[in-house]
């Protein structure tokens, strides 16, 4: 073989090793882009495989077959719209109401009212027992009179503060007993003395003309609070209290049914 041989075969080495590289550079690009593609997306359905990796060695050794066979490699990635899908029907799931812990609530919300009665019952039977008795310095009373309206009206709930060492100011509502069971609320018009010992008093009704003297020691207290209508119920409530007690018995035994129901189906 001549020298012009050897550099024609030199040349066409070249030009072969120079038409290999420039497919492995362009298959080089092509993988590049593929791996970048799947880190960016970071959801994929196939990874590379083995195989994969053997197929893609076998393909280089065919030069220009492997860029065209390679059109055919297909990298399947989940789509942002099948995302957004899943992400409805996860939306889309019902929430499921938790029984036990709405009969719970029920259950407490129960035991809750029949404390509440039980404690009204207790407070009426003092009540019935001691009509007099005071709660915190208070005296709570059915107004069955009608000398104060419309400033207190007829079977108002009335909550009177007791005297004490408090003093007395001109228009203020005082109570005082003029009966065994009964009170009587007067409105203050005058201070006779400055002692504190003695005051001018009347209804403010203009059907009554009433204007009275009245002694400290007469007087229970001022008047603190007024609820009209609830008197009346206050005072058939003190007539039957038994009722009462009957009422927050039952709240408490269905309770204790529910609950004991709830434990037995848990075990």
């Amino acid at each position: 073989m001549d020298k012009k041989d050897i550099v024609r075969e030199a040349k066409a080495t070249i030009d072969n090793i120079k038409s290999a590289q420039t497919t492995l550079d362009n298959y080089l690009r092509r993988l590049e882009n593929i791996v970048e593609r799947l880190e960016f997306e970071d959801l994929k359905r196939e990874r590379l495989t083995m195989s994969d990796v053997e197929n893609i060695q076998d393909k280089l050794k065919d030069s220009e077959t492997v860029l065209e066979s390679n059109e055919d490699l297909e990298i399947k990635t989940f789509k942002p719209n099948e995302l957004k899908d899943q992400d409805n029907d996860k939306e889309k799931k019902p929430v499921k109401f938790d029984m036990k812990r709405g009969k719970g609530f029920i259950v407490n919300f129960i035991i809750f009212l029949g404390i509440i009665f039980l404690s009204l019952a207790l407070f009426l039977t003092v009540k019935k027992v001691s009509p007099n008795y005071n709660f915190f310095n208070n005296y709570i009373y059915n107004y069955n009179d009608t000398n104060m309206e419309n400033d207190i009206e007829y079977n108002s709930l009335v909550v009177i503060n007791k005297l004490g060492r408090q003093n007395i100011k001109v228009n203020d509502d005082v109570a005082y007993k003029h009966d065994h069971d009964q009170i009587k609320i007067v409105r203050v018009t005058e201070l006779i003395d400055n002692k504190q010992n003695e005051y001018k008093t009347k209804s403010i009704s203009h059907i009554f003309e009433d204007e009275e003297i009245l002694k400290r020691s007469e007087v229970l207290g001022k008047v603190k609070y007024t609820a009209p209508v609830l008197g009346g119920i206050f005072a058939v409530l003190v007539t039957n209290f038994w009722l009462v007690y009957l009422i927050s018995g039952l709240l408490l035994i269905i309770a204790y049914l529910l609950n004991n129901r709830d434990i037995k189906q848990d075990l």
